[in-house]
């Protein structure tokens, strides 16, 4: 089965190597990338909830005509947000580091990305950063 953002086959979700501009966050929600960017940065540089990221979203950016304002299903919730930069930054993560993204299929989406931030973070913890193994006389005195 093919998706916008994956495809499907044996009970796995398998990511598209690009990053793509529209990325689905829920069954029937899409967010554009740039939207999501905005909400990582508004998380790491304000630590803005995600909360307050979706309510900003729909003040400042959702364009919704007044006669939909009150309709909730309009309106990008607090899981869309998380979810949204969840999926972002484990494809930018793939991307970087070259690998394919693949998470089940046939789980909750709470549940769906928990394997592949755990091994995200084991790499990041066991030399996946740059500076991890940097030593200088500036940094590091004897």
């Amino acid at each position: 089965m093919y998706k916008l953002n994956y495809t499907v086959n044996e009970k796995m979700r398998t990511y598209y190597a690009n990053l793509p501009d529209v990325i689905q966050v829920a069954e029937h929600t899409f967010v554009e990338r740039r939207v999501l960017e905005l909400f990582k940065t508004l998380s790491l540089l304000s630590w803005t909830s995600a909360t307050n990221a979706a309510h900003v979203y729909d003040q400042a950016l959702s364009q919704l005509p007044d006669e939909l304002q009150g309709t909730a299903r309009y309106h990008l919730r607090t899981e869309h947000v998380w979810d949204g930069f969840v999926i972002l930054s484990l494809l930018q993560d793939a991307r970087d580091r070259q690998y394919v993204l693949q998470v089940p299929q046939n789980c909750e989406q709470q549940d769906r990305f928990t394997a592949a931030m755990q091994a995200r973070n084991d790499h990041m913890r066991s030399g996946g950063q740059p500076e991890f193994l940097h030593c200088c006389d500036k940094c590091v005195r004897c």
